[in-house]
């Protein structure tokens, strides 16, 4: 492990300086801004970092336990890089701005969401080829609300045609409840013939909840406790218009247990999985869990426990970094009153107001 310590006249001097000597894997330790006493002419700030020069790499070699380590440390460093960068561009903004206020202001909104700093650069950098020099607030918003519209993409699971949905997701995002939720809209305020199967057999009680939840409104419940199994209650619901399968968290950091999933539900014919993701979690949380259910192959996200946080930008960062759709916004406990399509109005409001959606009316519309 090399630890090194780099001092500059500002903190984007003492970034470039680590990125030429070390590269990109360096690992911030600390910063601080140095005393006059400490300070020599032209010194400000010193950041101290690491590298580990020996730390095995690659798909072939070492154990599992490291392979676990090196993922840990991969997951690590993606997180301080974002750090980085949000501390970056706050020094990187006034120059690429210069004195617009409109475009300062709402790159300090998304920043203020949660949005990490790349991702902001990114969206305000792509609005300046089609604003004048000095565009008013008016301009800036309408125009980053078109380009957010495009890159945030939302589901239409609701124009008729058959659902096959397997909810996943970590501990404690919500699933069974959105679920319910889910099965409330389709069966009663659509009237559509739902069936639901419960392959949760690691949480206390988790099959009578949903049983409970089934016979409130006379739906069938499967109960499935393997591979096989799954695929037999999916047979035995071949008629109904929706299933709804219920599976157990399971945490993004354990590779036997995302193996299991992947065995369960893999290979079921028709059948999608949708990663369902709490409001209330970190950003490199969110992050790590979406990488690692993607491997099951998602077809999409659910948002969840949107009534518990004023903050989105992190949610919005896992659709803006891995392009996935957004299905539905569950903001309460209620069934299904705190459940309502995700449209493209309602995720802009989400980050640039920090607005949680309302609850749905009967005249609600839906976007596609």
């Amino acid at each position: 492990m090399r630890i090194s310590r780099y001092r500059g006249a500002s903190l984007k001097e003492a970034l470039a300086r680590v990125k030429a000597e070390l590269g990109p894997e360096a690992v911030l330790l600390s910063s601080r801004t140095l005393s006059p006493k400490e300070a020599k002419p032209g010194q400000k700030v010193e950041l101290t970092v690491a590298l580990d020069e020996k730390f095995p790499d690659g798909p072939g070699g070492g154990s599992l336990e490291e392979k676990l380590c090196l993922n840990q440390i991969r997951e690590d460093l993606s997180h301080i890089r974002g750090l980085l960068a949000a501390t970056a561009a706050k020094e990187f903004i006034p120059q690429l701005v210069r004195s617009n206020s409109s475009l300062r202001l709402f790159f300090e909104r998304l920043l203020a969401a949660g949005v990490e700093a790349r991702l902001a650069l990114e969206l305000i950098e792509s609005l300046m080829p089609r604003l004048p020099a000095r565009p008013g607030v008016e301009l800036v918003h309408q125009e980053l609300s078109r380009v957010l519209s495009q890159a945030l993409v939302v589901a239409a699971p609701e124009a008729g045609k058959p659902i096959r949905w397997a909810l996943v997701g970590p501990t404690g995002t919500g699933k069974t409840t959105t679920l319910a939720k889910l099965a409330a809209r389709f069966a009663l305020s659509q009237g559509r013939s739902v069936g639901l199967i419960s392959v949760d057999n690691y949480r206390l009680a988790a099959t009578e909840q949903l049983s409970a939840y089934g016979r409130l409104m006379g739906l069938e419940v499967k109960v499935a406790y393997n591979r096989d199994e799954v695929r037999q209650a999916l047979q035995a619901l071949r008629e109904r218009e929706v299933v709804l399968v219920d599976t157990a968290g399971r945490s993004p950091n354990h590779l036997l247990n995302m193996n299991e999933l992947k065995m369960l539900l893999g290979d079921a014919a028709g059948l999608e999985k949708w990663l369902v993701l709490p409001a209330t979690s970190k950003d490199r949380d969110l992050a790590a869990a979406t990488r690692r259910f993607m491997e099951v192959g998602l077809s999409g996200l659910i948002f969840t426990k949107l009534d518990e946080t004023d903050r989105y930008g992190d949610l919005i960062n896992q659709v803006l970094r891995f392009r996935l759709p957004v299905a539905y916004l569950s903001s309460g406990q209620r069934v299904p009153e705190d459940l309502v399509p995700a449209t493209r109005e309602r995720l802009l409001r989400l980050v640039l107001d920090g607005q949680a959606p309302p609850k749905e009316r009967a005249d609600d519309k839906t976007e596609g």
